[in-house]
């Protein structure tokens, strides 16, 4: 009964979204090279980073991409070094811009918190500019946040983003947009005792 209820209320939820089409706009696939946006059609999230970041975590492909246009905008080498966004134009580029910042460094696809999970995952700065290993780093970080609030995803998906509530919410219905436009699915899991 729980799952009926969080799939009905996710369907209000976007469904009552003002603005938001119900198809994604198809866009050329060339490629993704200069730290420019990744080029994917919606319905072609097959074979890529957030394909297999979701098999390898339970998550939905199409969420974890949703995540990714929000933080990036699908730049696979975007920063953000003290809270300003950096859009290097290569890899080399943003290595060394990432490794030169003093402080906390967010990098990537799913812009990872480089000072926080470092440690954690046993990553480098290069290990996040490699789209495979930062999206399915950022899916690790969400399935640990889905599994600590299992009847809570907006508060779950929030938190991927900050430890503000008000923030997250807004975070959280901006997800659900960028979701809906790459063709909305409720491939969400985890599992019940």
């Amino acid at each position: 009964m729980r799952i009926f209820c969080f799939t009905f209320f996710l369907f209000a939820v976007v469904s009552g979204l003002p603005g938001v089409p119900l198809a994604a706009p198809i866009r050329s696939a060339s490629g993704a090279a200069n730290g420019t946006p990744m080029q994917i059609r919606a319905g072609e999230i097959c074979g890529d980073p957030f394909t297999r970041a979701g098999l390898n975590n339970g998550i939905s492909p199409k969420l974890l991409y949703a995540i990714a246009r929000r933080e990036s905008g699908l730049r696979p080498f975007a920063l953000n070094v003290d809270g300003q966004a950096v859009f290097p134009p290569s890899r080399d580029h943003a290595l060394t811009s990432a490794i030169r910042a003093k402080s906390n460094v967010d990098v990537g696809l799913m812009q990872v918190s480089y000072t926080i999970w470092k440690s954690r995952y046993g990553l480098s700065i290069a290990d996040l500019l490699n789209p495979y290993r930062n999206v399915e780093t950022g899916a690790r970080i969400l399935r640990r946040l889905l599994d600590f609030h299992p009847l809570d995803f907006l508060k779950a998906v929030g938190k991927y983003h900050t430890g503000n509530a008000e923030i997250g919410r807004d975070y959280s219905m901006g997800v659900l947009r960028e979701w809906v436009k790459a063709g909305f699915d409720l491939q969400i899991c985890w599992e019940e005792a």
